[in-house]
């Protein structure tokens, strides 16, 4: 046999006996594989299953870990030994994604079936943690029934609280009613304005009922009993009241405005809330008949005395035609006056045209009084009434004749039966001994009441 061949047979059979001895072989698909396809595999399990992810991990390697919720599953090692969940939202705060309004609704879905209106419990996909912002949508199945919680796919109860901080009452959370919560590191937290009491006392807030209300504490703001009927406590000694600015002329109706007050601005004094025209401001209250100015002085005893000017005029001529006439009236306004009150009523008078005097008088309900004639081409009188029934007034006064003359002066009294429910008439005249052609003239009139 030739000696290559010997050598063939040596080789071949150290090569069976080797390979016989060497273990099987095993394939490095990191090395040797190439374009792997494993879509026709019965089964294919790519990463590490179990409950307890490894201590130790390097980077890049994925873990499956079969008891967390649905959708958190997968976990990566971001870092040596560092494990974390592969969601998008990483943290807890959501699932993998959402690419509509709808899907987003649903990802924050909370919707408890626990039966308990005090500890509410749901499953959210995605959520492994209470992570901030871990925000949801809460609609309870059952009313809350006070202070109440929220457990998260089973990852503990945490208080719902108000923005305040505050806990919730009873009915406050309703049944199919959404809320949104967001978690703060603590509890949740329902999102949006809550009106919540300051603790002052001003305002009370009802959160005992649904809907809530609002109360209004009466020491404290001054209510409306009806229309324009002020009660409780209304203290205004550090600011002030700015009442409505009016002329005589310009105050309203006294019949439809009984007890108002106004304040006057071009009286002619201070107690003037008839005549007008004047630069003094008055205070003046509607008596429900005329107005009345609140305030004056001049009362005996060193008291007050209120008074008010209810009619004023100047210069008023009157040519005589041979009988007795008026030169000027002014009606007191029927309710003006009460029992106890006093008129006052001042006229001077003079003859401007002519030689002849005449008798003149002041007249009050009815009486003329006093009645006298000039003295030198004029004269001045003054007469008070005071009211001593409904019905009846006693008048008293005096008149001073001869002016341009020898002064003389009489004193006069008498009784007058007017009605002070009605109309008064209050005028200034001269009687039928006047001669046609003289003039005769008031100088000036003021009818005043004291109260």
């Amino acid at each position: 046999m030739p000696n290559n061949m010997v050598r063939l047979i040596v080789v071949g059979a150290a090569l069976g006996a080797a390979s016989s001895a060497w273990p099987q072989t095993q394939l490095d698909l990191r090395n040797q594989a190439r374009n792997v396809d494993f879509s026709n595999a019965s089964t294919t399990r790519p990463v590490k299953v179990g409950t307890v992810l490894p201590a130790a991990c390097a980077s890049g390697s994925l873990f499956f870990k079969s008891d967390a919720p649905q959708g958190s599953n997968l976990y990566g090692c971001t870092a040596t030994n560092t494990w974390s969940v592969l969601t998008s939202g990483s943290g807890g705060s959501g699932g993998s994604g959402v690419s509509n309004a709808s899907e987003l609704a649903s990802a924050l879905a909370c919707n408890p079936a626990s039966n308990s209106g005090a500890a509410y419990s749901c499953t959210v996909a995605g959520v492994s943690s209470y992570g901030i912002p871990l925000t949801l949508i809460l609609t309870p199945d059952v009313q809350s029934a006070g202070v109440a919680t929220l457990n998260v796919n089973g990852l503990g109860a945490r208080a719902i609280l108000r923005p305040s901080a505050n806990g919730l009452i009873g009915g406050e959370l309703t049944v199919g009613s959404p809320y949104l919560l967001s978690f703060d590191g603590v509890a949740f937290r329902i999102t949006g304005e809550q009106l919540e009491s300051d603790g002052t006392g001003t305002i009370t807030i009802n959160r005992s009922t649904i809907p809530r209300t609002i109360g209004i504490s009466p020491n404290v703001f001054g209510q409306l009993g009806g229309s324009n009927a002020w009660l409780g406590n209304n203290d205004f000694s550090s600011g002030h009241v700015v009442l409505p600015q009016l002329t005589v002329a310009a105050l309203p109706s006294a019949g439809s405005n009984a007890g108002k007050v106004f304040v006057v601005t071009d009286g002619t004094s201070a107690s003037d809330c008839t005549i007008g025209g004047g630069g003094a401001a008055a205070l003046c209250r509607s008596t429900g008949t005329g107005y009345s100015a609140l305030g004056g002085s001049g009362g005996s005893g060193g008291g007050t005395s209120p008074e008010t000017i209810l009619y004023k005029a100047t210069n008023i001529t009157l040519a005589c035609t041979g009988v007795a006439q008026f030169i000027t009236t002014y009606t007191i306004p029927a309710g003006t006056m009460a029992v106890g009150d006093v008129v006052t009523v001042e006229a001077a008078m003079d003859r401007p045209v002519g030689t002849t005097d005449s008798g003149m008088y002041i007249q009050f309900g009815g009486v003329n009084f006093p009645q006298f004639g000039f003295l030198g081409g004029g004269s001045w009188i003054r007469s008070n009434w005071t009211v001593v029934s409904p019905t009846a007034e006693v008048g008293s006064g005096i008149a001073m004749k001869g002016i341009g003359g020898a002064f003389g002066g009489d004193s006069y009294s008498g009784t007058s039966n007017a009605n002070i429910a009605n109309p008064v008439l209050v005028g200034v005249g001269i009687d039928s001994s006047c001669t046609a052609g003289n003039s005769y003239r008031v100088q000036y009139l003021i009818v005043r009441r004291i109260r």
